[in-house]
């Protein structure tokens, strides 16, 4: 898997990724169910969460980094 690098944190640290292509209502009940401290998401999903879905509320973040190096 992509994040191999947390998993000596795997049993302290939760990660969830968004990406789009995946139904987006699957990925917020999941999101809701499990909670997650690390979320992974591409660009236009992230965007769908904070726009559409109101699913993250930046306020709450402690850090929040984006990254669209490709463009």
């Amino acid at each position: 898997m992509f994040y191999t690098f947390l998993e000596p944190l795997n049993s302290s640290i939760s990660l969830v990724l968004f990406v789009g292509g995946n139904n987006i209502q699957d990925d917020v009940d999941r999101f809701i169910k499990n909670g997650s401290h690390i979320m992974i998401g591409t660009p236009g999903r992230v965007q769908d969460l904070l726009n559409r879905v109101g699913l993250v509320n930046t306020r709450e973040l402690d850090i929040l980094v984006l990254d669209e190096a490709d463009r």
